[in-house]
């Protein structure tokens, strides 16, 4: 059996990479939140949409990485979140509208990732939880009648 060489604790520490000394605690926010858009009326996932999502930051639309169902949106020295445009993919084109009371703007990041926002479905009676870091909102295809409102 072969005898290992001592190797003083002060050199292994220098020795062993940088990650593998630091600790991140969990009570750091994540940099990145998670939106999850439902149809209104089915509770379901909606697919297929993409969605336009501004931060406190300007005029500027923040970049949104969808994960399936799930869109991804890196939240890294933002205080708020505005929903923009909300549109289906070529093939099924359409615009949607978020079924969220009037006086809501914008939505704040420390809230939604302490304990998640979902913010009540004014177009149906259905519901859904949000996990913290998750911003849950209803949607539903925009009525022919609204959008020759909006035209006028």
């Amino acid at each position: 059996m072969t005898k290992l060489p001592h190797i003083p604790l002060l050199l292994l520490t220098l020795l062993l990479p940088p990650a593998a000394l630091t600790q991140t605690t969990s009570d750091e926010p994540a940099n990145t939140i998670t939106l999850r858009l439902l149809d209104a009326d089915s509770g379901q996932p909606a697919p297929n949409l993409q969605v336009t999502i501004y931060g406190n930051t300007g005029g500027r639309a923040l970049p949104v990485i969808i994960e399936g169902d799930l869109y991804e949106i890196n939240v890294a020295s933002l205080a708020s979140l505005r929903l923009g445009e909300i549109t289906s993919t070529p093939s099924m084109t359409g615009d949607f509208t978020p079924c969220i009371s009037h006086d809501i703007t914008s939505f704040d990041i420390k809230e939604i990732q302490a304990k998640g926002i979902a913010p009540q479905n004014k177009c149906s009676k259905k519901s859904h939880t949000a996990a913290p870091g998750e911003l849950v909102i209803f949607v539903r295809k925009t009525r022919w009648w609204m959008r020759w409102k909006d035209l006028n």
